[in-house]
């Protein structure tokens, strides 16, 4: 992250909902990026792997911390799983309101079964206190009932706080 381009800059320029391309020198050469601002939040950016030469670098990440035997375990196929995709979501200032977050499946079509996508998050650096985790609901929650309840859309999240070095993986499909 010490060769970023300006954070402020970045999220000035992508403001009006435009899409962003930003290279960013590494040791192993140029990473590009594509930087889009979220739907529902001024605060938070991603900046998604553009090329197959950028998510070489997260696959890399990946291997290191033993992501596909990790994710494989769930059903016995670690040779099935490829990383599709790969970002870093910025989030500017110390916390996000309710309002700037949206329940929601990364894979929600319905035609994805469970267990064939999964989402993996980090964080790089530490965090501030104010910053509450990953609100999600496990697939024992009420919130899955069918047909939805008042009470079953109101189910409370479960909260996983992140820590650097430490991943939370997840089914695709999973509400968070």
């Amino acid at each position: 992250f010490r060769n970023m381009p300006d954070i402020q800059e970045l999220f000035d320029d992508t403001a009006d909902g435009s899409f962003m391309g930003t290279e960013v020198p590494t040791p192993r050469g140029t990473a590009r990026f594509i930087l889009n601002k979220s739907a529902i939040s001024e605060s938070m950016r991603w900046f998604w792997a553009y090329d197959e030469e950028t998510l070489a670098l997260f696959e890399e990440l990946a291997r290191k911390a033993n992501l596909r035997s990790v994710l494989g375990e769930v059903d016995g196929r670690a040779d099935d799983l490829m990383l599709y995709a790969a970002s870093f979501i910025i989030v500017k200032g110390t916390k996000l309101g309710d309002k700037e977050t949206l329940r929601h499946a990364d894979m929600g079509h319905r035609r994805i079964p469970p267990g064939s996508s999964f989402t993996c998050l980090t964080t790089v650096t530490d965090l501030p206190g104010s910053v509450g985790g990953l609100e999600f609901w496990p697939w024992e929650s009420s919130l899955y009932d069918e047909p939805a309840t008042a009470k079953s859309i109101q189910a409370p999240a479960h909260v996983h706080k992140y820590k650097p070095g430490r991943f939370v993986a997840f089914d695709g499909r999973l509400k968070h």
